[in-house]
């Protein structure tokens, strides 16, 4: 009988409790989020919308991963008199860099901004040294996205360096 009361007891304690409602967890269809990890290093053509332009061949041949920041140069293969550097930033799958004349018409920038698409193609927006704008867009060559942080630390030639790093990681909401 005490074990019976006892029962009643506990059941009458929870009853009184307020009810728990649990959140659904997301449908596992849901793309996780990553924190985008590029390897930028390679050749590039960017065209650009202007009659008077011409595509400019580039190479990045320096990017670290870590700060975004990459470097490299360029020459018009029509005329190798014309050469230039080329630098800038990649801030998640934003971008932006300068290429700077540093041949024949010395001087004369164009600044880029965009974006590069999962697929690693890049296109924005441009301005050059004298003002004038227009669109760009590399019709030649791609950025590789690492698909995992595993598949970018094993890349890396430090890899305790770039296991310690955040990149190609699910971002935490």
């Amino acid at each position: 009988m005490r074990k019976l009361l006892a029962l009643l007891g506990l059941v009458a304690v929870f009853a009184l409790l307020p009810t728990v409602t649990m959140a659904a967890p997301p449908p596992v269809s849901q793309a996780v989020q990553r924190v985008p990890a590029w390897n930028l290093v390679g050749s590039y053509v960017i065209s650009f919308s202007c009659a008077t332009c011409v595509a400019h061949n580039i190479t990045i041949n320096s990017y670290n991963p870590y700060t975004g920041v990459f470097s490299g140069y360029g020459v018009y293969a029509a005329n190798p008199a014309y050469t230039w550097t080329v630098s800038g930033v990649v801030t998640g799958n934003q971008i932006a860099m300068r290429i700077l004349y540093t041949g024949q018409g010395a001087g004369y920038y164009v600044n880029l901004i965009g974006t590069i698409t999962p697929s690693g193609s890049m296109s924005g927006t441009a301005t050059d040294s004298s003002g004038a704008q227009f669109s760009w867009v590399t019709s030649s060559g791609h950025v590789i996205l690492y698909a995992n942080h595993g598949q970018f630390v094993s890349a890396q030639d430090d890899k305790q360096t770039a296991a310690q790093s955040d990149l190609g990681m699910p971002i935490q909401k």
